[in-house]
């Protein structure tokens, strides 16, 4: 009876940490891929946009500058219908509208000529959905009774058309989709302020005169890497205790060799240990205060990094971003179940070698 208990408390186990490893291995990916998604760019939403116009002054400016400052001016609405140009197919899409460098948005091989008002660019799932075919170059597809020419195809996991906008300051019409004649003022101003991730987005904001929030997702990738660490530190430090409780014994009992083992396991865990974490580690630097007599920067910091998460959940967001935070939500989540299966597998272990 007793051993047919510790069967079944070793099987228990031996699933448990199959599943723990799988959800492990998959949160170690969400965090790879979350980390890559957002050490790339930064973003802010403008409190009060910025117009066509607006946009060219700030590219001029930009231009004479001894660094010129690459970014993106959009955004983006969901839910927009398109078709093909016979008609029969249409589909629910994202609309991105743009102007600047659209390799910040979508990445390398995203082009897109800045007075190209007639072209657009596609993304596969949209190019399936209007034409059967990701091969759509040429194409034409038809958004809010206007025509655009695809110029390419975008890699998103979205179904996205992207197009240049934003290009008058004051224009009527079908200039911005809307019906032909309609007399109406469209005049769009882009909501989203994308920079490279080496560039200052404070500083640019400042310079241009720009207010708004900047969205921290790489907040996201700093929290994540926080429960990705938790099971290996933890495991770690009970393989430590045994070690260093082997260790005791055997310098108790007197014996000669087997303390170095011992010791030695325990630095070879240590050093292990170590080179996991320095390599999954990412410490921000702002996170360094630039005065050790400033007793209140820990506790301000925190505040800062609080208020910038929560305003993160709260913003609207793209796709990708929203993606972001699901990637995010998924990295956590797998993580504190692996963390949860670590102690019932270890458990259940012991209560089987407890019974035989």
């Amino acid at each position: 009876m007793i051993r047919e208990r510790s069967k079944i408390y070793l099987v228990i186990s031996m699933a448990m940490l199959i599943v723990l490893i799988l959800c492990y291995g998959m949160a170690v990916g969400s965090y790879i891929e979350l980390r890559k998604n957002t050490k790339d760019t930064v973003t802010a939403i403008l409190d009060n946009g910025i117009t066509g116009e607006r946009i060219r002054e700030i590219i001029k400016t930009e231009q004479e500058q001894d660094k010129t400052v690459l970014f993106a001016a959009w955004k983006e609405e969901h839910n927009v219908t398109a078709a093909g140009q016979e008609g029969i197919r249409s589909t629910g899409l994202n609309l991105i509208k743009a102007q600047g460098s659209l390799q910040l948005i979508f990445g390398t091989g995203s082009v897109l000529d800045e007075d190209d008002m007639s072209g657009c660019l596609l993304s596969e799932k949209a190019a399936e959905a209007l034409f059967g075919s990701s091969d759509a170059a040429g194409k034409t597809v038809v958004c809010r009774d206007r025509e655009y020419t695809v110029r390419g195809i975008l890699k998103a996991d979205a179904p996205v058309l992207a197009v240049r906008g934003f290009n008058g300051g004051q224009e009527k019409g079908a200039a911005y989709g809307d019906a032909p004649g309609s007399g109406k003022d469209t005049a769009e101003s882009a909501e989203m302020l994308t920079l490279g991730a080496k560039d200052s987005l404070k500083e640019f904001m400042v310079r241009h005169s720009l207010s708004g929030r900047i969205l921290e997702l790489s907040l996201l990738a700093e929290i994540a890497q926080i429960f990705v660490i938790i099971l290996p530190v933890v495991t770690a430090g009970c393989l430590a205790a045994v070690l260093v409780r082997g260790l005791l014994m055997n310098i108790r009992m007197r014996k000669r060799l087997l303390p170095a083992v011992w010791a030695l396991l325990l630095i070879i865990v240590a050093a292990v240990l170590f080179i996991t974490i320095s390599k999954v580690l990412h410490i921000p630097s702002d996170i360094i205060p630039t005065k050790w007599s400033d007793f209140g920067f820990w506790s301000a910091w925190f505040k800062e990094k609080r208020e910038a998460f929560l305003f993160l959940l709260q913003a609207g967001k793209s796709y990708e971003q929203a993606a972001d935070i699901l990637l995010f939500a998924r990295c956590a989540g797998l993580s504190m179940i692996s963390f949860v299966l670590y102690f019932f597998c270890a458990r259940n272990c012991f209560l089987s070698d407890c019974d035989v």
